[in-house]
C-alpha cells in the first residue's frame, strides 16, 4: 500500500499566500513544547534548486521564506606601509555577503580614497590599469594577485560554487588589474543563496613629490538586493 502524502501550508488573505510548504510522508511546521520549537519533515519527495530567468525555488526540507541578506567585514583594517616612489603599498581586507531567498544583490563602494590630515589625497585609478610604482595611484581589485606582489584571493562560495554565486564585478576582477571609482559596484550575484566570502585588494603608488601625512580611509561597503 502507498504511503500518503502529507501537504503543510499556512496561507492569509484572500488571494492565498503559502508561507511554507512540505510535500512528504510526514512532518510538522509548528511543534511546540515549554522550552523547544522545531519544524521537521520526512521523506522529502523534492530537493534541490529549480531555476527559470524569472524564477527560482528552494526545495527540501522545511525552510523560511523571509529574505535576508547580511554584509560582514572580517578582517576591517587593511596597512599600506609606509609609501615611497619606488615601492607599491599592498594590503588585504576581507568580507563576506551571505543571501537567502534574495533575486541576487550589488555590492558598491562609498568611500573617498584615503587622505591626509592637510587634505591631500591619493588619486584614484578612474580605469582599470595596473600598478606604476612612481605615480598617483590608489586602487582595488577582488582576486588574486601576482604583481606587484603575491596577495589577494579570489571569491570564495561557500562551501562551493554550486551552494553560493557571488563574484568580483567588471574591473575589479581581473589579476594584477586595479580601479577605483566612488559607488562602483565590486561584487555581486545573480542568485540570493548561500555565503560568498571577499578579499579586497588594495595598492597605493606615490610620486617625489606627494605631500607628506598619514592617510587614512574609511572604506564603507552597500550591499544592495536585486528582488
Amino acid at each position: 500500500m502507498a504511503s500518503p502524502v502529507y501537504v503543510f501550508a499556512q496561507s492569509s488573505s484572500t488571494n492565498y499566500q503559502v508561507n511554507e510548504a512540505s510535500f512528504g510522508v510526514g512532518g510538522d511546521i509548528d511543534s511546540n513544547s515549554t522550552n523547544y520549537n522545531a519544524r521537521a519533515s520526512i521523506g522529502n519527495l523534492g530537493v534541490g534548486e529549480p531555476v527559470s530567468t524569472t524564477y527560482n525555488a528552494v526545495a527540501g526540507y522545511i525552510t523560511p521564506r523571509e529574505e535576508y541578506l547580511e554584509l560582514n567585514i572580517t578582517a576591517g583594517t587593511a596597512d599600506l606601509g609606509t609609501l615611497s616612489d619606488v615601492t607599491t603599498g599592498t594590503a588585504n581586507g576581507t568580507f563576506y555577503v551571505r543571501t537567502y531567498v534574495a533575486s541576487g544583490y550589488v555590492v558598491e563602494t562609498m568611500s573617498q580614497p584615503p587622505t591626509s590630515e592637510g587634505g591631500a589625497h591619493l588619486t584614484s585609478m578612474t580605469s582599470a590599469g595596473s600598478s606604476a610604482v612612481g605615480t598617483d595611484q590608489f586602487g582595488i581589485n577582488l582576486v588574486a594577485n601576482t604583481s606587484p606582489a603575491t596577495f589577494g584571493s579570489n571569491p570564495a562560495p561557500q562551501p562551493d560554487s554550486s551552494f553560493a554565486f557571488g563574484a568580483a564585478a567588471s574591473g575589479y576582477n581581473t589579476t594584477n588589474i586595479f580601479k577605483y571609482n566612488v559607488g562602483d559596484v565590486v561584487a555581486s550575484a545573480t542568485k540570493g543563496i548561500g555565503q560568498t566570502n571577499y578579499t579586497v585588494s588594495y595598492i597605493a603608488n606615490i610620486p617625489s613629490l606627494k605631500p607628506a601625512g598619514t592617510y587614512t580611509m574609511v572604506h564603507d561597503l552597500v550591499a544592495i538586493p536585486t528582488f
